[in-house]
């Protein structure tokens, strides 16, 4: 429930614009906005320290396939975050993107953790990189199918 933006929207809305609705009253403001706290606590962006510590224990690790580049990252890519990876031209940034976007998806056997991935790409070449991205799942990591539109 937590990401739901219906409720994300409420409980950043003042009660005052909430007021300019037809037919809602302070009193059934008030009870809209405590009902969409509780179902999104983390909504108002503020949390306790217990409930950060219980949110950072969900996070794992995801290895990288490299061990020296998982050293590096103390044990690879951190879920629940936000990884940015920037070098110099060909320095192998498309590929680790590409990489991890197929270890993210991996069966549980083979991987720690099972989930889609979104890869956006924000240059227009994306035609030749398709095609490396492909091979590499396809002849790598053994899985099969039409997975890149």
């Amino acid at each position: 429930m937590a990401d739901n933006p219906l409720l994300q929207s409420l409980c950043a809305t003042t009660s005052k614009r909430l007021l300019r609705i037809k037919g809602l009253s302070d009193t059934k403001v008030e009870k809209i906005k405590e009902a969409a706290k509780k179902l999104s606590p983390t909504t108002t962006g503020f949390i306790t320290a217990a409930e950060l510590r219980e949110i950072r224990k969900r996070c794992i690790r995801i290895s990288t396939g490299s061990k020296q580049l998982d050293a590096a990252l103390n044990g690879g890519f951190q879920t629940m975050s936000i990884n940015e990876v920037y070098g110099e031209f060909r320095c192998g940034k498309t590929q680790l993107a590409h990489t991890m976007s197929v270890i993210a998806q991996l069966p549980k056997a083979r991987s720690t953790i099972v989930s889609l991935a979104v890869y956006l790409r924000t240059c227009r070449i994306w035609a030749e990189r398709k095609e490396r991205l492909h091979t590499l799942v396809s002849l790598r990591r053994g899985l099969k199918g039409n997975f890149l539109t």
